[in-house]
């Protein structure tokens, strides 16, 4: 799979052969944080299996999805990855999958770092999300103490 891809003026076709190098670190440049348009929104901290699997969404938002598998586009600055969404219950869970390693990969998320997930569009054909990734070094003596491995023990933001 092919890293995100460039948004613009480009048929789906072109923008399919649009990528974004991993392996160059003077081309990564960190987008500044835009403020949220008031749609829904949540916000979760990076656990360990997030960084390596899937991630399991914030009920806040996946009451607000529909109860199927659907293609999910995540946006970010001006690049976006495609990944599925499986919305059936899976343990109590919903989820991105298929393509959710890939955005963490190029976008560099590390264990301890926020991302916020702005709900753009949600159908049974698509649905949209804006990221916004606020980076967070958590103490290694903290790292050390936690797990966030599974949902029973989770890393959580108070409000």
């Amino acid at each position: 799979m092919s890293a995100g891809q460039e948004l613009g003026n480009t048929s789906e076709k072109e923008a399919a052969n649009v990528s974004t190098p991993m392996d160059v670190e003077p081309s990564f440049i960190e987008p500044d944080i835009e403020p949220l348009t008031g749609k829904p929104f949540a916000r979760l901290i990076i656990s360990k299996s997030h960084a390596k699997y899937y991630m399991s969404l914030p009920m806040k938002l996946a009451k607000l999805l529909p109860s199927a598998m659907v293609p999910v586009e995540l946006i970010r600055a001006r690049m976006s990855w495609k990944m599925t969404y499986e919305g059936e219950d899976f343990k109590n869970s919903k989820r991105l999958v298929a393509g959710w390693k890939t955005f963490v990969i190029d976008n560099r998320i590390e264990v301890g770092d926020a991302c916020v997930l702005e709900l753009l569009e949600s159908s049974s054909e698509l649905i949209k999300f804006k990221v916004q990734i606020l980076r967070c070094k958590f103490p290694d003596k903290l790292l050390e103490r936690i797990s966030g491995d599974t949902m029973n023990s989770p890393i959580i933001i108070d409000d």
